[in-house]
C-alpha cells in the first residue's frame, strides 16, 4: 500500500511539474529587456496592429507612425494611438508566435563602428502545449540617427 501511495505521489508531483501552465522552465520573469530599450510599448491599447510576422518595422516619424495605424484593427471602435515624442524615440516592432506558455528576452545594442542597432528577440518556450500565440515586441530606443541600418534577430530555443 506504501509503494501504491508513493507512486501516485510521484505521478502527481511528475505532472505538476510537466504541465504547460507548472513548467519549472516558465518560473520566474516572464518578459525581460536589456541594453538600450527605454521600454516596452504597445501602439493601441483599443485595438490590435495586425502585422506580418515575417516583417519588422522601424518607425522613427509620425508620418511612417501614422502609416502603421492602417494596420490597427477593432470590431468595437476607433482605434487611438498611443503618443510618441519622435525626437526623442525611435519604436522598433516585430511580431512572432510563441507556444502557451513561455519566457522572452529583449536586447537592443548600438554598434556604432558598423553604424548598426541589432535589436535580439529570444524566446524559451516551455512546457508541452502546442497552442500558438501572437506575440508583439515593440519596444521604444533612443532616436535612431539617420544613415544607421536595425538588424532583427529572433532566436528560437
Amino acid at each position: 500500500m506504501r509503494f501504491f501511495i508513493q507512486s501516485i505521489a510521484f505521478l502527481i508531483l511528475f505532472i505538476f511539474i510537466t504541465n504547460c501552465h507548472k513548467s519549472p522552465k516558465c518560473w520566474g520573469e516572464k518578459e525581460k529587456n536589456s541594453g538600450i530599450i527605454v521600454r516596452s510599448f504597445n501602439p493601441s491599447d483599443n485595438c490590435n496592429v495586425i502585422v506580418n510576422p515575417d516583417s519588422s518595422y522601424v518607425i522613427n516619424s509620425l508620418n511612417e507612425y501614422q502609416q502603421l495605424s492602417t494596420l490597427a484593427h477593432s470590431n468595437l471602435t476607433t482605434c487611438k494611438f498611443n503618443e510618441i515624442n519622435f525626437n526623442n524615440y525611435t519604436l522598433l516592432g516585430k511580431t512572432i508566435f510563441a507556444t502557451c506558455k513561455f519566457k522572452l528576452s529583449r536586447n537592443v545594442e548600438k554598434n556604432e563602428l558598423q553604424k548598426k542597432y541589432i535589436y535580439t528577440i529570444e524566446l524559451f518556450q516551455c512546457g508541452n502545449c502546442v497552442e500558438q500565440n501572437k506575440k508583439d515586441n515593440w519596444v521604444l530606443v533612443p532616436k535612431i540617427p539617420s544613415g544607421y541600418d536595425v538588424d532583427f534577430i529572433f532566436i528560437k530555443k
